[in-house]
């Protein structure tokens, strides 16, 4: 009895670890604008003096990741890959609703200028680490004799986008999402997974984020009661067989935004357990035109949606500098061409990206697969 009330009480501890970790609310912002005379769309995460982005030149497509501080006037931004002397560093002061400054890379210098022409988005980002030493000592265990033996890990991390206007499409972005946590599963992989599911409170669409922090909180709960049960046991019984490092990670940013299309990107992860955890990405594009969630058929004719998957097969060869008379599976795939489309597809000013994840048509080394396909190539 006693060791079942000692279990109870240090259980109860652990949980309350949520409400004593502060769930951070930030803004994020979209700025359009130019290094030099090259344009570029600049997406900045702010919470409080951190900040975390993405910018992309407007040709291309393809994210830079950037990392950085703000203070009363700016912000200083490097990108996050940091190697030597291919790092670019940007210098940027706030006038109203643009960014003036330089852009920095390897000694080479230009000017930045950019502006933000859409409303600031709210962010609510919440990240927790449990150490199973720390379990064991506040249950009354002694870790001192081993405590190389007692490393492992619990962390859970969300991040959402939470924009409070009363649009449609400010809508459709906060249910998308509410959606995520509101039918997740815990533990896919294991026969006692657990499912949360809520009656849509009309009040979360609207814009009050009070439901969505509440399923945060119950998912919360459960992820560290699990991962203490876990620790507990091994503990008593003097094995260590099944217990390892576990986390979730649910992060949602805005991938590509321009006049026609906004992509909502999702990436969440999960390991609790085996040889790899579960890893994935999907996409929403958001047509500002249609004002709805976009599918190929919004976009693309009957035709061009037949010769996709030859443009996909093409496209993801040159990429790959594989020649066009081998099949796929001579190069470490295991299809010989795309026969369907598949896959997860979003849209942008440049084309199509299609992605498939982790052992959908590659073996795990490959990681995610992206397909780009221009417009042009689909005419």
């Amino acid at each position: 009895m006693k060791r079942v009330s000692l279990f109870v009480l240090i259980l109860a501890t652990v949980l309350n670890g949520f409400a004593q970790q502060k769930i951070e609310k930030g803004q994020s912002f979209i700025f359009h604008g130019a290094i030099d005379k090259y344009p570029i769309t600049l997406i900045l995460d702010v919470f409080d003096q951190e900040v975390s982005g993405r910018y992309y030149y407007q040709k291309f497509g393809n994210t830079i990741e950037l990392r950085g501080r703000s203070n009363d006037s700016g912000y200083t931004l490097e990108s996050a890959y940091g190697i030597e002397n291919e790092s670019e560093t940007f210098i940027l002061r706030i006038f109203h609703n643009e960014l003036m400054g330089t852009w920095t890379k390897n000694k080479k210098e230009l000017s930045v200028s950019v502006s933000r022409f859409r409303n600031p988005i709210d962010i609510y980002q919440y990240h927790h680490v449990v150490k199973s030493s720390e379990i064991i000592v506040q249950a009354g265990g002694n870790v001192s004799d081993n405590p190389d033996e007692w490393l492992q890990e619990a962390e859970l991390s969300f991040t959402f986008l939470w924009p409070e206007e009363a649009s449609k499409q400010a809508e459709s972005i906060r249910q998308t999402q509410f959606q995520q946590l509101n039918r997740f599963q815990l533990g896919a992989e294991n026969a006692s997974a657990i499912r949360f599911d809520e009656p849509i409170d009309p009040r979360t669409v609207q814009g009050q984020p009070q439901q969505l922090l509440h399923l945060m909180q119950r998912i919360s709960d459960t992820f560290f009661a699990q991962f203490t049960n876990s620790v507990m046991e091994a503990f008593n019984s003097g094995s260590k067989d099944y217990l390892g490092n576990v986390s979730l990670d649910i992060t949602n940013t805005f991938r590509y935004d321009s006049e026609k299309y906004q992509v909502l990107e999702t990436t969440q992860s999960e390991y609790t357990g085996g040889a790899h955890g579960h890893y994935f990405q999907y996409h929403n594009t958001w047509g500002l035109e249609q004002n709805k969630w976009i599918e190929m058929a919004d976009v693309l004719t009957k035709k061009q949606i037949k010769g996709l998957p030859k443009a996909m097969t093409q496209s993801l060869k040159i990429a790959k500098g594989i020649p066009q008379k081998d099949p796929l599976d001579q190069h470490g795939f295991w299809i010989k061409e795309f026969d369907s489309v598949g896959g997860d597809t979003y849209f942008t000013d440049l084309g199509l990206n299609t992605s498939f994840g982790l052992y959908e048509i590659a073996p795990y080394s490959e990681g995610i697969v992206e397909v780009f396909v221009a417009w042009k190539n689909l005419r």
